[in-house]
Order: structure tokens, then C-alpha cells, then sequence
């Protein structure tokens, strides 16, 4: 099961790797363009933790009912697992 700082871990360093990726001059220009294409609808950090945040508020909400875990898909957590 993949835990929340771990699905956001995944989807914050796809972006940089699509970045890097975007910028690689020994790339065609064909993926690069892709990667470039790619970028364009994909979340960035401030999406993710805006999302976590979000859940977060969500679960304070519901009266003495706690949110599945299964639920959480994101975290806001600013340490070693998300940044690096």
C-alpha cells in the first residue's frame, strides 16, 4: 500500500524529472516537447500540499468519524521523505 508521503514524494520528483527532462539538449526534440506538454497540467508542490491540507481540513470536520486511511492521498508533511 503506498502511503500518503510516499504518493506525494512520487509526484513532486516526476515533475522534476519531467523538468529536467524538458531541458536536456541531448533529448530529441520530440521528448522534450512531451515533457514540455506534460508539465502543463501537472501539479506542483504548492498543488499537493494545498491538497493535503485540504484532506486534512476535511477530516477535522467529520464528528468523531475518522477519514479511512485509504482515504489519504496526499500529505503536507515538509521533511526528509517529501523533499528528498
Amino acid at each position: 500500500m503506498t502511503l500518503p508521503y510516499e504518493r506525494s514524494r512520487a509526484v513532486i520528483l516526476t515533475r522534476t524529472f519531467l523538468q529536467e527532462v524538458s531541458r536536456d539538449q541531448n533529448l530529441s526534440q520530440e521528448v522534450r516537447g512531451q515533457a514540455n506538454s506534460l508539465l502543463r497540467h501537472y501539479p506542483d508542490d504548492t498543488d499537493i500540499f494545498s491538497l493535503a491540507r485540504l484532506e486534512r481540513a476535511v477530516e477535522d470536520l467529520v464528528e468523531g468519524e475518522p477519514i479511512p486511511p485509504i482515504m489519504a492521498l496526499w500529505t503536507a508533511k515538509f521533511d526528509d521523505k517529501i523533499k528528498g
